[in-house]
């Protein structure tokens, strides 16, 4: 996933959000506007790239994902960050994160590789990508 600033709040802000939820109720959501055909089990890491940076500086936990065809609000939106609400809800797919973590050491983009050819990644995704798991 990619982290950018939007609408006023900034990455640093959007991040802090995120981890003030989850750590005051066990999860949050993390909505973005792709869909996921078919899901990788779960547990999985989900990395997350600033944009503009071109490398992955934050990595969470997805232990569920909601999935809808259209712009959706979530089962519980009690666990999202606050900016979330203004919008009504803006997003097709909410991955529910646990955690999110600053990495010690940013990883560039260009290292990470794909599950499904095992080819570089090029660029920030815009979608969903599986990639074979740098920390692993």
């Amino acid at each position: 996933m990619t982290i950018k600033a939007q609408r006023g709040i900034s990455v640093k802000e959007k991040i802090q959000a995120h981890q003030d939820v989850a750590r005051a109720t066990g999860s949050t959501y993390w909505g973005t506007g792709f869909t996921i055909a078919s899901p990788p089990p779960l547990p999985f890491s989900l990395y997350a790239a600033v944009a503009r940076t071109g490398k992955v500086l934050y990595v969470s936990k997805a232990v569920g994902i909601e999935r809808y065809r259209d712009k959706h609000r979530p089962v519980h939106p009690d666990i999202s960050p606050h900016y979330y609400f203004p919008f009504g809800f803006p997003y097709r797919t909410y991955f529910r994160i646990t955690e999110l973590n600053q990495l010690a050491e940013p990883i560039p983009i260009h290292h990470l590789t794909k599950a499904r050819d095992g080819t570089q990644v090029k660029r920030a995704p815009q979608g969903y990508v599986r990639i074979m798991d740098p920390l692993a």
